[in-house]
């Protein structure tokens, strides 16, 4: 089995492959004979899931060009995720109250708790289990390829005033890229839309909706405004985030925020004041439902998607309706729904050149875009190692 050699990895192990695994547990042992319907999950739910202390580490992503955003000292940016780890931690833990009481979680509700089945995928070399767990809990180099893009385009608040969907979103790089960009400032007039999909709840729950939380946690926006009553780092300084790198190895423990009542509530409050409306989905991509979601988009998003040639058709079918070309609306959507086909998109999808043991890759997903009325432009090559492009879409 041929192995990529990733920059990123979220566990600290080796090399990672696309090896699909073989899981034992019943209910996921079996290949899913239908797609995860289409589901909503709202804020108030995700945030209902969060466990009373998150984990982190800072991520550094390399830009390529002098960025409004970007470090005076180097060329990157930082952003911080939560450490996998962490997620398998929540895991277990619950789990194991759960069996020590008997009865269900504290977090009560059909979506407020992550599903236990999602501990197999964290613990497995590969989280691909086609039609049952569609990857999403680990950070591939192509998310922060497109981050890198974003970030040359030079355009301040590049998101803000627009709606947008990252689809197939897992830790949410670039999503929390837009977002970051989007609290530099002062709160703007107009109204902002971020739309996350991914085809597992859990995935939202564990490191999409906590990943957006921290980027809102080191925006300019929150430091500015020390009015938050939480901890981080274990530290009693209830305002002073620590955001510099352990000093050497021996002080490398993980940085560590307490997720308080007065910190979500904060949260919501901010993405309020700055007219940021965030929804999360998930489902497969064939029952996404675009008329729920209020039609066409500015901006779609999506990274390390095209990597299974058997979900090419519906991807390609969301990506060309999210950009507001109605013609694939009669697969994805109950009831009629008009797009103007003069809706003009941002649409951005990295991926590596070709997807080793899966069968996915960049030829085959032209293809079918071309065949689908569209032209494709590679705007952003990496050909190092394995290759990777980002290529930008259009509907003809």
């Amino acid at each position: 089995m041929f192995k990529f050699d990733f920059d990123i990895d979220d566990l600290d192990e080796e090399q990672v492959d696309f090896e699909i695994p073989q899981i034992t547990d019943e209910s996921t042992s079996t290949k899913a004979t239908s797609q995860q319907p289409f589901i909503e999950i709202s804020l108030e739910d995700l945030l209902i899931s969060l466990p009373s202390q998150i984990s982190y580490s800072n991520l550094s992503i390399p830009l390529s060009s002098k960025g409004e955003f970007q470090s005076t000292e180097e060329k990157s940016i930082t952003l911080s995720r939560r450490d996998l780890f962490d997620a398998r931690f929540q895991l277990i833990a619950e789990d194991e109250q759960d069996e020590s009481a008997g009865s269900t979680s504290k977090l009560e509700g059909k979506n407020s708790r992550p599903d236990a089945s999602a501990l197999q995928f964290i613990e497995a070399p590969s989280d691909l289990v086609p039609g049952v767990h569609e990857g999403g809990l680990k950070t591939w180099e192509c998310s922060l390829d497109l981050v890198d893009y974003l970030d040359g385009l030079g355009k301040s608040g590049l998101a803000q005033g627009k709606r947008t969907l990252e689809v197939g979103c897992g830790t949410a790089v670039p999503s929390m890229y837009l977002l970051h960009t989007l609290l530099q400032g002062s709160p703007p007039s107009t109204e902002t839309h971020i739309h996350l999909q991914d085809y597992n709840v859990s995935v939202l729950q564990l490191v999409t909706l906590p990943n957006i939380l921290l980027t809102w946690c080191r925006s300019a926006h929150i430091r500015a405004n020390l009015v938050l009553c939480f901890l981080l780092d274990n530290s009693h300084a209830a305002f002073e985030f620590r955001s510099t790198e352990p000093k050497s190895e021996d002080d490398a423990e993980a940085l560590e925020i307490e997720i308080t009542p007065d910190l979500t509530s904060a949260f919501v409050s901010s993405l309020k004041d700055y007219k940021v409306h965030l929804r999360f989905f998930a489902g497969s991509w064939a029952t996404f439902n675009l008329q729920s979601c209020g039609g066409a988009y500015d901006i779609v998003l999506s990274s390390e998607t095209i990597y299974q040639t058997s979900s090419l058709p519906s991807l390609v079918a969301l990506l060309k309706a999210a950009c507001g070309h109605g013609e694939a609306l009669e697969d994805l959507v109950q009831g009629k729904l008009t797009i103007s086909s003069e809706n003009e998109c941002l649409c951005l999808i990295a991926a590596k050149v070709v997807y080793f043991g899966v069968g996915g890759g960049v030829p085959e997903f032209i293809k079918l875009v071309e065949h689908n009325r569209g032209a494709v432009t590679t705007v952003l090559e990496r050909r190092a190692g394995v290759g990777r492009k980002i290529l930008g879409v259009d509907w003809l």
